[in-house]
């Protein structure tokens, strides 16, 4: 048995500029514990990696050659510079746009842990078969089950197998969440990252109430872990050039 730890940082980021000297700070710990035994029983795990996107923050002040902007009233002798103004609504501008970036991903449950990863596993209902897992399962007892990218829902169904269940899309990518016990969406909706679209459960050909995820890619199934990592990475990163732009 071997476990791999992803730990990042989940915060609630200011929009405004002008707030973030009274801002505080407010962080909690986020664990991804990756818990799997090979069939041979010996735990193997390859590490993906994903690319990491992140935009280079910028500070374009205003130096050298370049021109102030002035403004002079004919009641004031004194010009009143917009310098530190202009600077003030690039920042704030840009601060927004990392928010916006940060809440486009979301985890799919409040805490994330892995139990069982993607590809053959011993079957959890006969320990003798060895099968093909094509998902990741998480624990999750009952619990809130978010959206993880903006998108649209195509499909909430039920069979023997995945119980209730649904399936969203987001450009090539079709996400679905299964062995629930609730759903609050309904086919056609349109979606944002981390909105509630279920509660976790132990319906269909499950040994326990968790949560199922199914990830497919261009009509091609894939390692869920790769897009929870991705999440990771983006909200990581992103925190970081907010923390970069609240020293500026």
């Amino acid at each position: 048995m071997r476990k791999i730890t992803f730990l990042f940082f989940l915060i609630v980021p200011s929009v405004s500029w002008g707030q973030w000297n009274s801002f505080a700070w407010k962080k909690e710990s986020y664990k991804v514990e990756i818990m799997a035994d090979s069939c041979d029983g010996n735990a193997e795990y390859e590490t993906l990696t994903t690319t990491n996107t992140t935009e280079t923050l910028t500070n374009e002040r205003t130096e050298g050659n370049s021109e102030e902007t002035t403004i002079t009233e004919e009641t004031n002798d004194y010009p009143i510079t917009t310098k530190k103004a202009q600077r003030n609504l690039y920042l704030d501008s840009l601060s927004q746009r990392l928010t916006r970036r940060y809440y486009s991903v979301c985890p799919p449950l409040n805490s994330i842990r892995i139990t069982s990863t993607y590809g053959t596993r011993r079957d959890p209902f006969d320990h003798k078969k060895i099968s093909m897992h094509a998902g990741i399962d998480l624990r999750a007892y009952y619990e809130p089950v978010y959206t993880m990218f903006p998108g649209k829902v195509i499909k909430i169904g039920s069979d023997e197998r995945s119980g209730k269940y649904i399936t969203v899309t987001s450009g090539d990518y079709a996400i679905s969440y299964c062995h629930l016990s609730e759903v609050s969406v309904s086919e056609g909706e349109q979606l944002k990252a981390g909105d509630c679209i279920a509660v976790s459960g132990n319906s269909g050909r499950s040994s326990g109430a968790h949560l199922h995820i199914t990830c497919r890619r261009s009509g091609k199934v894939i390692d869920p872990t790769i897009v929870l990592q991705y999440i990771c990475s983006v909200r990581i990163h992103t925190l970081e050039e907010l923390e970069r732009l609240a020293l500026l």
